[in-house]
Order: structure tokens, then sequence, then C-alpha cells
């Protein structure tokens, strides 16, 4: 919406530039009419004997006189398009403006979503392993209380019942590693593309919008985003952080780059 305001107010600067550009050259070329007339009024007013003369001279005057009222409406006409211009021009950066600050805007909302959608993806790999844990553990436990309850001579039953723990302690076991496995796992291609996203929409922002954003997100992620970003810019939006969570992934961003920290210095 504001570009095609911002190029109909462009094309009308144009226009009002190109009118006084005209305005200008005419007004040069009256200019240069009225030295000429005022030149011929001057010599043959330096000899006035007939009364033909006296008319030649009357009508020079009164070319004088139009020629100063044309370069005067002239000048009127020209300030009044310099005004407009000015006005436009006022205008147009005023267009600049809110378009700068929509732009900023929908970037702020992008990497809001992109921040979001982040960490969720980090939530889920952090917590559903331990729901599926737990819910592993609640099954295996109704089936032990179901092996029990069905179990009236415990000492006949000993050896299945032992059985039926071990084996879903195996299970367990199992699931953890599974688990462990998948806490480890890398970054699928969704979630790289949308890091990537991420990373370039940060790279845009200014460092004291983005830094609230980053900071509300788990250190180790934050870490990780910061990570890739250029030193400069991360260090930037380390400064703009709370002092104790800038501190908090400044911890992991070490561990994985003992260098980080006297590159942003």
């Amino acid at each position: 919406m504001f570009r095609k305001v911002r190029e109909i107010k462009e094309k009308e600067k144009e226009e009002v530039v190109k009118k006084i550009s005209e305005l200008v050259t005419l007004e040069r070329e009256l200019e240069n009419r009225l030295k000429e007339l005022l030149d011929e009024y001057d010599r043959k007013s330096q000899r006035v004997y007939t009364l033909n003369e006296i008319f030649k001279l009357k009508a020079i005057t009164k070319r004088i006189e139009e020629t100063l009222y044309t370069l005067e409406d002239l000048n009127r006409k020209k300030q009044d398009l310099k005004e407009k211009y000015l006005e436009l021009k006022g205008e147009i950066k005023s267009i600049e403006i809110l378009e700068e600050k929509e732009k900023r805007e929908k970037l702020r909302k992008e990497i809001a979503i992109s921040l979001q959608e982040l960490g969720f993806i980090h939530l889920v790999k952090k917590v559903f392993p331990a729901f599926l844990l737990f819910f592993s553990f609640l099954f295996s436990e109704s089936a032990t209380q179901k092996a029990l309850k069905e179990s009236i001579n415990l000492k006949e039953d000993y050896k299945l019942l032992l059985k039926i723990i071990e084996e879903k302690l195996k299970k367990l076991e199992e699931e953890r590693k599974k688990l462990e496995e998948l806490q480890r796992s890398p970054l699928t291609e969704e979630e790289k593309r949308k890091l990537e996203k991420l990373i370039k929409s940060i790279e845009k922002a200014p460092a004291d919008e983005i830094a609230p954003a980053i900071e509300n997100l788990p250190p180790k992620l934050a870490a990780e985003i910061l990570l890739r970003i250029k030193e400069r810019k991360a260090g930037e939006i380390l400064t703009n952080m709370n002092p104790k969570k800038a501190s908090e992934i400044i911890k992991y961003i070490l561990e994985r780059n003992p260098n980080f920290n006297a590159r942003i210095d």
C-alpha cells in the first residue's frame, strides 16, 4: 500500500521539478528580453525630438511593464511550485518512514514466529521423551500390578512374576536408550531450513529489539543461534540482554567455541 502511494507522490514530485525547470528557462528568456528592452529604452530616450519617437518610447515602456508583470507572475508560480515540491518531499519522507516501520514490524513478526517454532521444536525434543518414559513406566507398573493381582500364590508364581518384571525393566531400558538417541539426533531438513531463515532475519534486526526474544529461549538453544551469526552481531545482542541470562548463554557458547568471547570483547 505504502509503495503505491510513494510512487504516485514521486511521480508528482518529478512533474513539479519539470514545471519548475520550464519556468526557470522561461524566466531567463524574459530577463534577457527585459535587458534588451531597457537598453533600447536608454538608447531612444537620449534622442526624443518628434511625436513619433515619444510614441515609440511609450510602446517600449509598455512592453517593459508587461515583461516585469510576467516575470512577477512567473516568480509567484515558481514559488508555489517550490512549496509544493517541499510538501511532496516531506510526504515522501513520511511514507518512507512508514514503509521502514512496516518492514521492521514484519521482520519482528517473522523472527517471533521463527523463534516460537524453533522453541516449540526444542521443547518437544526435550519434553516428549520424558512423557514417553513416564507413560511407559505407568504401563509397566500397571502390568506388574495386574500380574500381582492375578498371582494369588506368590510362591508358585514367583518365577513368572520375576520374569514379567525383568521384561518390563528391559523394555524400559531400551526405551530410555532410544529417547537418549532422539535427544542427540541432529536437526531435520525442515528444522535446518527454519533455523537458516531465522538466522537471516536476526542478522537484519536491530540488536536491542531482538535481544529480549532470544533471551527468552532456553540458554542452550539461544547459544546455538548466536553461534550461527556474525560474532559482532552476537556480541551486540548479548550486550542488550539481561546480564544473568547473557552469562548463562555465554557459558554454553564457550563450551562449543572457547575463542568466541575473545572475538566479541
